[in-house]
């Protein structure tokens, strides 16, 4: 089926034009995002073959997009086929479900300049933040698929193990072969993290729930022409999760700070890794959620809890250690999960 076929599956109209963009993550995840010239409009046709992308992820992600714009947060609406449907077809050799989205009437972020504070911070993340409150204030329920950024469980049926317990085992097999005593050390702290995920585990459904975009970075937030905060796009990573996890799991990478770290947020001198500065953005994002969203004690209970699980062991201090090559240098990799495994980081005093 070519280009133009595709397109007839959602419209009548014979588009002018079709532009192709390719948006694979590698052997598992093809995506492709055709986008055709209309009478008076563009009309957006997605397609993928992974495995987070299919009729139950649709309908959930038909009925969030619906569900921010009753927030008064524009995102762009899913649109069936002419059939009522999200089509299943062959692509280039493989099975893709398709769907359509309206073309945004707004701009990415990543497109604009001169939008960030005197902080470095971008004009837009107390609104996003704001938004992400009023998501969790609804708790929706529409669909137990989890989100992108989930503790436990799969998000992607290709994945063996949830991203945070697949980096903690790559530190854990780097661990394994270091030299004594550093090995003894080293096991110990895997016992302490493991404990703490098992922790987090039994107490995880306490928590409120909703389902979130999860994505808001630079190039899935929109903005007016005055680089207001509009809404969002992309729900390729939306479902089912908890604000707290979402905060923690999102705040320091995905949004808020230009990416390039040209100018990096105060107080600099307070963060002394970058797990510092993690625990200095994710106190900023709750104290500005708190003024929406009141946070639960079971909440307040695994702030902290849950920030040790995911920075102990993530991609930072797991780098530090397979790249460390004398005693002193994996002694302080060492030091430094320790260091977040025990440190008191005061989430508390921003949720209140």
């Amino acid at each position: 089926m070519d280009n133009a076929d595709i397109f007839r599956l959602f419209t009548q109209a014979e588009p002018s034009n079709i532009e192709s963009q390719d948006s694979c993550h590698g052997d598992t995840d093809f995506r492709r995002t055709l986008i055709g010239e209309l009478p008076g409009h563009k009309l957006v046709v997605k397609l993928a073959a992974n495995g987070f992308t299919d009729q139950e992820h649709l309908a959930m992600w038909e009925r969030l997009a619906r569900e921010y714009r009753a927030l008064g947060y524009y995102c762009p609406r899913f649109l069936r086929g002419r059939a009522g449907n999200f089509p299943q077809i062959d692509y280039e050799g493989r099975q893709c479900v398709a769907w359509a989205e309206e073309f945004s009437k707004y701009r990415c972020a990543d497109t604009f300049t001169g939008i960030q504070d005197e902080d470095g911070r971008y004009r837009y993340l107390d609104d996003a933040l704001l938004m992400n409150a009023r998501v969790a204030e609804k708790r929706f329920d529409f669909s137990p698929l989890p989100s992108g950024y989930t503790l436990f469980g799969m998000f992607d049926k290709n994945d063996a193990e949830p991203e945070v317990l697949e980096v903690a085992h790559r530190w854990l097999r780097t661990a394994e072969a270091l030299p004594e005593p550093h090995r003894e050390r080293a096991m110990k702290l895997w016992d302490r993290w493991l404990a703490l995920y098992e922790h987090i585990q039994d107490r995880y459904e306490r928590l409120p729930f909703s389902i979130f975009q999860a994505d808001i970075n630079s190039s899935n937030v929109l903005l007016d022409e005055d680089g207001g905060f509009a809404g969002v796009m992309d729900l390729n990573l939306a479902g089912r999760d908890t604000l707290l996890n979402l905060l923690v799991r999102e705040v320091t990478y995905a949004y808020g700070w230009p990416e390039d770290g040209d100018k990096e947020p105060e107080p600099v001198e307070e963060a002394r890794t970058e797990n510092d500065l993690a625990a200095y953005r994710i106190r900023y994002a709750l104290s500005v959620v708190s003024r929406a969203y009141r946070f639960t004690d079971a909440e307040r209970e695994l702030a902290l809890p849950l920030f040790r699980c995911v920075r102990a062991l993530w991609w930072p201090n797991c780098d530090c250690l397979e790249e460390a090559k004398t005693d002193s240098d994996i002694a302080a990799a060492l030091d430094e999960v320790e260091r977040v495994l025990t440190e008191d980081f005061d989430f508390a005093s921003a949720m209140n």
